[in-house]
């Protein structure tokens, strides 16, 4: 990835002495799972990313484009259907969309959606809102100074009892507004957060959440809406 020529496998070198080299194995041991899960980490360094999302831009045929500042903002609100689910989500969705009514909100179900457009999808979003999973690590394809809004089950904790921040860290590498919110924990709730099936989100909790994301595209300047409501 740093020379551009191809990979050398182990079953092709001749013997020989190597130095300084990093095996990434899948699990804890690899550096960036290290990284991923460290509250204390903000690494800022980001040429293997960046190298990354170009391959990917180009195998998909994408040239990234940052937004012109003159469409609406938009928020998109990621549907899980099977695990963590946000009860009443279509409710929160609808009532958000009427505290910004210039904002253009779109619930998305990802399921089956081809790679490109997973990320074209996001290219065009000013605002990703998801419950902690897979979907939310499509903040890569987001353009810079975008917003994140993670909800994160109220049972989510590492096993050290420390907060989870991967997402957290992700957003700073690569320059995002982050803002995560955590509903209330029901007695019922007490088991694996990942196999849970339903969140219960309360109204304030969400419009909050979304507000300080849509502010801080406000704020940046690049988009302006008529009437601006208090949090």
């Amino acid at each position: 990835m740093i020379t551009g020529n191809k990979p050398i496998y182990q079953k092709d070198m001749e013997p020989t002495c190597l130095d300084k080299v990093i095996l990434p194995l899948a699990g804890g041991h690899s550096p960036f799972w290290n990284w991923h899960w460290d509250m204390g980490k903000d690494c800022h360094n980001r040429f293997l990313l960046d190298a990354l999302l170009k391959r990917v831009y180009r195998y998909l045929d994408i040239t990234p484009e940052k937004h012109s500042g003159e469409e609406a903002t938009i928020v998109t609100v990621v549907d899980r259907i099977k695990t963590r689910k946000i009860r009443n989500l279509d409710v929160l969705v609808a009532g958000a969309q009427q505290r910004w009514p210039d904002v253009a909100f779109q619930l998305v179900d990802l399921t089956g959606m081809p790679p490109k457009q997973h990320v074209l999808l996001a290219r065009s979003t000013d605002v990703w809102v998801g419950v902690t999973g897979a979907a939310m690590t499509h903040l890569l394809w987001l353009p810079e100074e975008s917003s994140v809004a993670e909800i994160q089950p109220p049972n989510k904790r590492m096993p050290d009892g420390t907060p989870y921040v991967g997402f957290r860290n992700l957003s700073k590498m690569r320059n995002l507004h982050y803002f995560t919110a955590h509903p209330e924990r029901r007695p019922e709730e007490e088991g694996d957060w990942q196999m849970g099936e339903w969140l219960d989100v309360k109204p304030e909790v969400f419009n909050a959440l979304v507000d300080a994301a849509i502010y801080a595209q406000l704020h940046r300047g690049a988009k302006s809406l008529g009437e601006v409501l208090p949090i």
